[in-house]
């Protein structure tokens, strides 16, 4: 019986929906596990990331899901997921994003696993309305419930999962000063002269123009609307000022349709629906956007920062970790459009307070969420913490 515990404390399984969310928020994780001794497997809802798997040294695993909502579709997985666990007996499983975090939650607490983390990435019953909000607080709830500890990416979401009940205030915490996995500070660097010069060909902008960066996706929730009225405030008085967007049109109301349609019509506006070097549009910006309504963590502020770069944001979940409001870059109000244009017109045009926000925000990404740092901090967390934990339990049984 002891070896056998001792074998299912050396086994931890990890799991989102998304290959895409596997390669952003768990390179490091594994290999990390891996290196410390432990037996890794990585569960993901599509196919796509078993490469990534295997380079970290993870056995992967594929339990096909929807993200949308699917009573049949959705019992399934859950079925599979829990042979797949039963199978495999962690100790530790930590699974993330909202469809995997709760069928997988819920598989792990009827295979019995001991250490069941839920990895809160944002909080999608925030900015809804209505019934949809209820039925999204009460999955979240169902999550939060089944695990022994979530862990939230920032503080202020762990202040928001605690205002809504959703679990007492000693199962949820943030790790250090929160993130996923953290930043690649060796590959997002603040560009040379050669870079930026090249960024802005490829995309065929001015040399001496002024840019505004945005990376996300285009919908209401991401602040859209305020996107449009701020830069068409901002063209009024500065008409070098170009618009880069990268991201993928999520607009499913006429007003979102509509605001799409009248940044097309600017003609200092790029759009692009998604690019692979993400690097080359921070290394083209002077400054980045971000008028969200709610995040986790914004990973995009953090990188831009991490080459030098300042954001003006929304106050919101997640932006007021991200952000340090006058030292790394600019907050506002959500919806304050005149404040919003004044600011980036100003760090558009005062170069040395441009660059003194970007320095500092370089510097803070590399002392608090450079990705080794990160890692380890998680590493710590996760399997000493939990391995005492774990025992006390035993113990008691």
């Amino acid at each position: 019986m002891r070896n056998r515990r001792l074998r299912h404390r050396n086994v931890v399984v990890f799991g989102v929906t998304a290959a895409i969310s596997a390669r952003l928020f768990l390179d490091g994780h594994l290999a990390s596990a891996r290196t410390s001794g432990r037996e890794v497997h990585l569960v993901v809802g599509e196919s796509g990331a078993e490469k990534f798997a295997a380079s970290q040294g993870a056995q992967p695993h594929v339990v096909n899901m929807r993200r949308e909502p699917h009573v049949w579709a959705d019992l399934v997985a859950l079925i599979q997921l829990l042979a797949l666990l039963s199978t495999i007996k962690p100790s530790t499983v930590v699974f993330g994003t909202p469809k995997m975090g709760l069928l997988g939650i819920l598989a792990s607490r009827f295979a019995g696993v001991p250490n069941r983390v839920y990895v809160l990435h944002g909080l999608r019953s925030e900015g809804a309305r209505g019934p949809l909000a209820a039925v999204l607080y009460l999955l979240e709830l169902l999550t939060h419930c089944n695990a022994t500890q979530v862990i939230t990416v920032s503080h202020s979401l762990r202040r928001q999962a605690l205002q809504r009940k959703l679990a007492p205030p000693q199962k949820v915490v943030t790790v250090g000063a929160g993130s996923a996995n953290g930043i690649d500070i060796a590959r997002f660097t603040p560009p040379q002269a050669h870079e930026r010069s090249r960024a802005r060909n490829k995309f065929n902008i001015p040399q001496g123009a002024k840019v505004i960066a945005y990376v996300g996706r285009l919908n209401a929730d991401k602040g859209l609307g305020m996107m449009v009225q701020t830069y068409a405030q901002l063209r009024s008085s500065d008409t070098d000022a170009w618009l880069l967007l990268v991201g993928a049109v999520e607009a499913t109301t006429d007003a979102e349709r509509s605001a799409v349609a009248v940044l097309d019509s600017f003609p200092q506006v790029v759009r692009l629906p998604h690019i692979e070097d993400v690097l080359s549009v921070y290394h083209c910006a002077d400054l980045l956007w971000l008028f969200t309504k709610r995040e986790g963590l914004p990973t995009v502020v953090l990188e831009a920062a991490a080459t030098g770069i300042p954001t003006i944001a929304t106050i919101a979940t997640g932006t007021t970790d991200a952000v340090s409001h006058g030292h790394t870059g600019i907050l506002v109000e959500q919806d304050e459009v005149s404040v919003a244009a004044h600011m980036t017109r100003r760090l558009l045009h005062d170069q040395q307070l441009n660059t003194q926000l970007g320095e500092a925000a370089r510097l803070r990404v590399v002392r608090h969420f450079n990705r080794d740092l990160v890692t380890a901090q998680w590493s710590r967390h996760l399997y000493e913490a939990n391995a005492l934990s774990s025992m006390a339990a035993q113990s008691q049984n």
